[in-house]
């Protein structure tokens, strides 16, 4: 499985595609240039970071880039939440005028708080060899 680009994973999501994802995925791609859309604008590497109030950044490590689609997704809600309709998660985000106010919305919302902690859980049982059928 090709698991460079997003937008190109597959649409079915068990838990040995989500644990071969999380074990095997760089999960951001990092570029110079990215594409101008019709009005000039473009997806920004400075998206990957959060300012917080105290003046820490903090990496947004849960938000990725498809080079294919030239749009960002939810990385953890996209792997856990296969029936979203949510942009961020099902198709893509792209709209990069209005990503920050985006992004703010998406990352305080109850359920992306809920599936990255499943991400979280299931990266540290992947770490420590703890899988979901193995014995403690």
């Amino acid at each position: 499985m090709n698991i460079s680009d997003p937008a190109i994973w597959p649409p079915i999501r068990n838990s040995k595609v989500i644990d071969h994802i999380i074990s095997n995925c760089q999960v951001q791609t990092h570029i110079d240039n990215y594409p101008k859309n019709d009005t000039g604008r473009h997806f920004s590497n400075y998206h990957f970071t959060k300012k917080l109030a105290n003046n820490e950044t903090i990496q947004r490590r849960w938000l990725i880039y498809s080079v294919s689609k030239d749009r960002v997704y939810c990385f953890c809600c996209w792997l856990f939440d296969s029936k979203s309709t949510f942009r961020l998660v099902s198709k893509g985000y792209n709209n990069w005028k209005h990503l920050s106010e985006m992004l703010k919305i998406h990352e305080n919302s109850t359920f992306h708080m809920k599936f990255y902690l499943s991400w979280i859980d299931t990266e540290l049982r992947l770490k420590t060899g703890k899988t979901i059928d193995c014995p403690e």
